[in-house]
Formats: structure tokens, sequence, C-alpha cells
């Protein structure tokens, strides 16, 4: 068995390329079955779309906003290339509110639940102790989405030897 991978093409001019949307090399041939995508000066160039698939883009930042995927010349070759721009300040306001909805209705009090749960099932001193703290800093957990630290909680495992 082997897998067959799918090439992608866009015209070209002048080793510009005329379009941000690789087609896909089937597609091609059966729009235009004479053309040879293997000759150079076929008017397309292959282009290298790993970037497209991947669906997470590890370069956006919480307050970017993934735009329109470009295709570009990078080391000689076209590849699509995952573009950002920063949000704006309404864009920031509806996600910065989304994330206290978030932590104030399913984050805190889920954690809490857990929390007390795992608490009351303790026999170890130190631990409760641990419980304890953690409960009370979510309990006093105020929401800022623009600087967000999460309070950690105690470690379930304990390593004895």
């Amino acid at each position: 068995m082997s897998i067959v991978v799918e090439r992608y093409f866009v015209p070209v001019i002048e080793g510009v390329p005329q379009s941000h949307s690789p087609q896909p090399e089937s597609n091609l041939k059966l729009c235009f079955p004479k053309l040879n995508l293997d000759d150079p000066n076929c008017g397309y160039e292959q282009v290298d779309i790993s970037a497209q698939i991947t669906p997470f883009f590890a370069g956006l930042g919480m307050w970017e906003v993934e735009t329109l995927s470009t295709v570009e010349r990078v080391d000689g070759g076209l590849k699509v290339v995952r573009n950002k721009r920063d949000m704006t300040q309404e864009e920031r306001d509806e996600k910065a509110e989304s994330i206290r909805n978030y932590f104030v209705n399913d984050f805190i009090p889920t954690s809490l639940a857990r929390a007390r749960e795992l608490k009351d099932k303790e026999t170890d001193e130190t631990l409760i102790a641990d419980w304890e703290r953690y409960i009370a800093e979510l309990e006093n957990f105020v929401v800022d989405p623009y600087n967000l630290i999460i309070p950690s909680a105690p470690k379930l495992i304990r390593i004895t030897q």
C-alpha cells in the first residue's frame, strides 16, 4: 500500500504567483487535460501547502487574528504563508469577555467543586492544607483576561520511598 500525496499549483507569470488559492493537480488535469505540470514553462508552479493543512497556527498570539493565507516565494520555491494581524479593540474586548465568562461560569465553579471533593477525601494534613490554599485562591480569583495567572492545583500524585 502506498500513500499518494496530491501536488498543488498556482498560475505564475514571470515568477510571480497570480493566485493565493493553490489548486490540486487532479483539478488542473481535469480542466486542462493537455497541461503538462512537469514542464517548467507551463505557466504553473508547484506550491508547498504544508502550512495550510496544519490546523494550529503556532505563531498566533492571544490577541491576534489569522488573516487570509498568501502564496509567496520562500527560499526559491512557492509556499503558502499564514498571516496574522493584531485584534481591533472591539475584538479584544469581545475575547476578554468570553474569557471572563468561561472562568466565572465554568472553570472556577468546576475547579472549586473538584477541589473540595478531593480535599474531603484527603487524609494527609499537609495535602489538606494545600487543597485549602487552592480553594481560597480560587474563591478570591479575579479574572483579568489581559494578565491571566491561574492558581495552580496541588499535585495529585505522591511519590513515596
